[in-house]
């Protein structure tokens, strides 16, 4: 299997679809810092003698730049950590798990029913990546209604900033960088915000995938050796932890926050 994919993801077969949603989401979120560096670096120079529009207009940029720390300190890093963290957290974990599953379906294959005692142990053991899977949604879906609240009040800041704008000609020219840094805050967030949807929508069928197979197993409608061999076989494995080695590796690089303010 080689991990040398064009545009450097892995090539990790069914899993491929998951990372390149991963990689998307990541890249929007990341979008979305640098977006509101941009926004936190608009400057609003008063013209002297200062005119009436200013201290209001300043006021509604406060608050969008206020908006856009919040990103930055605290809801992007949470949520563009987690977008990788689940892939590392629930690939390592399925690592262990397809061990022991494995050693357990070599000595018994044949085994079947909910009442087998391998069975049964197997049953126990995927349930837990079963509710990996779960949590894994919940956590995304949690990250998701966060950003589409920041989102509404990003977009109510950026409709008091042009209203302040729009006060005068003056007040609008003087306030165009800002407005154009608001725009592609909220131009980003909406990228983000897709690709964080199709994240979870991808998270959801594997677990749907894996509810219906220990579904199948328990009802004895396939033997133990048939349930490993279709879900954690070395292939799968493998596949796995390349999908891990590539989180790991966005983990570790670094990213620069180009024009950060100071």
């Amino acid at each position: 299997m080689s991990n040398d994919k064009p545009g450097g993801e892995p090539d990790v077969g069914g899993l491929g679809t998951l990372i390149s949603a991963c990689k998307a989401s990541f890249g929007g979120l990341t979008a979305v810092t640098a977006a509101c560096h941009g926004l936190l670096n608009a400057l609003l120079i008063p013209p002297s003698p200062k005119p009436d529009w200013f201290d209001d207009l300043n006021s509604k940029l406060d608050a969008a730049k206020a908006q856009a720390q919040s990103w930055i300190d605290n809801i992007g890093p949470d949520v563009t950590a987690q977008v990788l963290v689940q892939v590392i957290n629930h690939g390592t974990t399925f690592s262990v798990i397809a061990s022991q599953i494995g050693s357990i379906a070599a000595a018994h294959p044949d085994a079947r029913g909910a009442d087998d005692p391998s069975v049964q142990g197997v049953l126990v053991l995927a349930g837990s990546l079963d509710q990996s899977l779960q949590a894994i949604v919940a956590a995304l879906e949690t990250r998701l209604a966060t950003l589409e609240t920041w989102e509404e009040t990003m977009l109510a800041r950026d409709v008091a900033l042009r209203a302040a704008a729009d006060k005068s000609p003056d007040a609008k020219a003087a306030a165009a960088p800002a407005l154009a840094a608001a725009e592609g805050v909220l131009n980003s967030i909406g990228d983000a915000l897709k690709h964080l949807r199709e994240l979870i929508g991808i998270w959801g069928k594997l677990r749907n995938a894996m509810r219906d197979a220990l579904a199948e197993l328990g009802a004895g409608k396939v033997t133990l050796g048939t349930f490993a061999a279709n879900n954690f076989s070395a292939a799968a494995q493998a596949e796995w932890a390349a999908a891990t080695q590539f989180a790991q590796n966005l983990v570790n690089a670094p990213i620069g926050n180009p024009g950060r303010a100071a």
